[in-house]
């Protein structure tokens, strides 16, 4: 929903750096979110940081209400254009589309786990939480220079060159600040990967189906996500 709305508030021209600072607030959140939510588990209690996360979504839906940002430009609105079929919008282009925002998100959710399975058969694993920020700055370095370019990036192109670039990772000898190192080349890649599946999805379909195809966008992200391996237990 919010990035149906980003594309609603914000000029075609700028399109693409409004979903790079998008991008750039995920990893933020992915900074500051779960070590806050550590903390509060372990200096004051579980439950606590239960009713903390619990709180933030309701406020934040409870904001969005509020704020009820536009999910159609106003020139979308005054049109009176009926949605097209299915058909005509789900493109073998859109689906490749999806399918590498999938592949992009699945890289990013397995190389989460890799930090902690390599840190953790090193022996090194109290270091996770600093390669796991570190890795995510360069996503926020990488995020802003991708809104900074004159031209768009190819999505696809992005999502393969992030999957090459993060295959060292695995292949690390366990030293916390060795891996934090080969880590960057990926961490630069992953906000603009996000950043430039969303706003080709968003250019590609009518403003009258935008919303389904975000949708469909933020359930390839998920599918993505989910598909990554289990954290390891051992």
């Amino acid at each position: 929903m919010v990035r149906q709305s980003i594309a609603a508030l914000v000029p075609p021209t700028q399109r693409r750096q409004a979903y790079a600072l998008d991008s750039m607030s995920v990893e933020l959140s992915f900074m500051i979110g779960p070590a806050t939510a550590v903390a509060l588990a372990t200096t004051v209690s579980p439950t606590l940081a239960m009713y903390a996360v619990g709180g933030g979504i309701v406020l934040t839906g409870f904001t969005l209400l509020v704020l009820n940002p536009p999910t159609l430009a106003r020139d979308e609105e005054t049109t009176t254009e009926q949605p097209p079929p299915r058909r005509r919008w789900l493109t073998p282009r859109l689906v490749g589309l999806l399918a590498g925002g999938a592949a992009g998100t699945l890289v990013i959710a397995g190389t989460d786990v890799t930090v902690v399975a390599v840190l953790r058969d090193a022996r090194q694993v109290d270091w996770s939480g600093v390669v796991l920020a570190l890795w995510a700055s360069y996503s926020l370095v990488g995020g802003f220079t991708y809104g900074a370019l004159s031209r768009p990036v190819s999505s696809v192109g992005l999502a393969v060159v992030l999957g090459l670039v993060t295959i060292p990772a695995a292949l690390g000898s366990g030293e916390w600040w060795l891996l934090a190192l080969v880590l960057l080349p990926s961490g630069a890649l992953t906000a603009p990967t996000v950043a430039a599946t969303a706003d080709a999805v968003s250019r590609l379909v009518p403003a009258s189906v935008r919303g389904e195809a975000m949708g469909l966008h933020g359930s390839a992200m998920t599918v993505g996500w989910r598909s990554a391996p289990p954290w390891p237990e051992r």
